[in-house]
C-alpha cells in the first residue's frame, strides 16, 4: 500500500505543472447544491479538520476527477468523517477561497 501511495505521488509530482502547488489536504465539508453545477466541497490546506475562515471551497472543473469526486461525496455523506487527500490545485481569478483542484487522491 505504502508503494501505491509512492508511485500515485511520484507520477502526480511529474504530472503537475510549476503554477500547480501539490499539498495535503482534508475535505471537511460538502456542499450538496441542488443541482449537479452547485455542489463542491470544502477543503483545509492544513491539519484542522474544521470549516473555518481559511478553509477553501473547491468546485471541480476538470471531467476526469468526476469519479473520483463522487465517491468521496458517497463516503462523506456516509460517514460524516473528514477525509485526507492530497491535491494538486490552483485559485480561481476572482473569488477569495476558492480554488480549482486539478488532481486529488487519498493519503
Amino acid at each position: 500500500m505504502r508503494l501505491l501511495v509512492f508511485i500515485l505521488t511520484v507520477s502526480l509530482i511529474a504530472s503537475c505543472e510549476k503554477d500547480q502547488p501539490l499539498s495535503n489536504g482534508i475535505i471537511v465539508g460538502w456542499n450538496y447544491g441542488s443541482c449537479a453545477q452547485c455542489g463542491g466541497f470544502y477543503l483545509n490546506l492544513s491539519n484542522d479538520t474544521a470549516i473555518n475562515p481559511n478553509t477553501y471551497y473547491v468546485l471541480n472543473y476538470s471531467d476526469n476527477l468526476n469519479g473520483i469526486i463522487n465517491q468521496y461525496s458517497t463516503d462523506f455523506a456516509k460517514n460524516q468523517k473528514p477525509i485526507y487527500v492530497i491535491v494538486s490545485w490552483q485559485p480561481v481569478p476572482n473569488k477569495t477561497n476558492w480554488i480549482q483542484v486539478t488532481n486529488i487522491f487519498s493519503r
